[in-house]
């Protein structure tokens, strides 16, 4: 597994945030993410930096510029107008290496893709919208992917209430979504709001360490888990999903 990132800078702290009240600290979170880049390449994972964009506060979170299916790069336009800039160095990495694909009408971010074995579970949050996934259904439509849109009230984006686990696995924050939103998976369901964000990779669970709760669940379940400092980011209305692009 590869992974795009790209460190934040001291502009950071001017990132987007349903809370604006609270502080960052621009510092602690380039030291964090640093950090998390450490835990990626421990789990297996060849870690490729992008140049960091002083100007873009919120450029450090890759995941919502892109979708990524087999050998397509579909590419995101962010709902946040401030964001749109973000996807350019990331489309001229993947041009290299993935057939892309343009979502060129109404908004959507990465964050609110949920990929699920054969359904991509499109969030109508603030940030994503019917057109968008509209446009997103008809790329996916060749690849054998459909298209379910999932309504986002609580949250910034889909995958800060829920991501996959794997296989047929959703781990949630409980209560964030019905029973049946997300066809047959299985549902694991956690009581930490941190804990509903995990990024997994070849057995390795990537959890904010404040959820410990979730991170002893996952163990349970044979997951290798590595607790990674996410306060910054959380304070920015991310999880560790949020601050990489994996693929193959």
């Amino acid at each position: 597994m590869r992974a795009l990132v790209r460190a934040p800078t001291e502009s950071y702290a001017e990132c987007l945030r349903l809370d604006s009240s609270r502080s960052i600290d621009a510092g602690k979170a380039i030291a964090q993410h640093a950090a998390y880049c450490r835990v990626l390449a421990e789990c297996g994972v060849e870690v490729i930096p992008l140049p960091p964009e002083p100007d873009l506060p919120d450029a450090c979170f890759v995941e919502d510029t892109a979708v990524i299916v087999g050998d397509v790069a579909v590419i995101c336009r962010p709902g946040a107008a401030p964001r749109r800039r973000e996807t350019s160095a990331v489309m001229e990495h993947l041009a290299r290496t993935h057939h892309l694909r343009w979502v060129d009408r109404g908004f959507i971010d990465g964050g609110d893709i949920l990929l699920q074995e054969y359904t991509a579970y499109v969030g109508l949050s603030g940030r994503s919208d019917a057109l968008g996934a509209s446009k997103l259904e008809r790329i996916l439509e060749p690849l054998n992917i459909g298209v379910k849109t999932v309504p986002v009230e609580r949250f910034v984006h889909l995958k800060l209430g829920a991501t996959p686990l794997g296989e047929g696995e959703i781990v949630q924050l409980r209560g964030a979504f019905l029973f049946g939103t997300f066809g047959g998976a299985e549902i694991v369901e956690v009581d930490e709001p941190e804990g509903a964000n995990v990024l997994v990779v070849e057995g390795h669970a990537i959890v904010d360490a404040v959820a410990t709760q979730t991170r002893a669940i996952l163990e349970e379940r044979g997951w290798t888990v590595h607790p990674v400092e996410f306060s910054e980011f959380s304070a920015g209305d991310a999880g560790p999903s949020c601050l990489c692009l994996l693929f193959e």
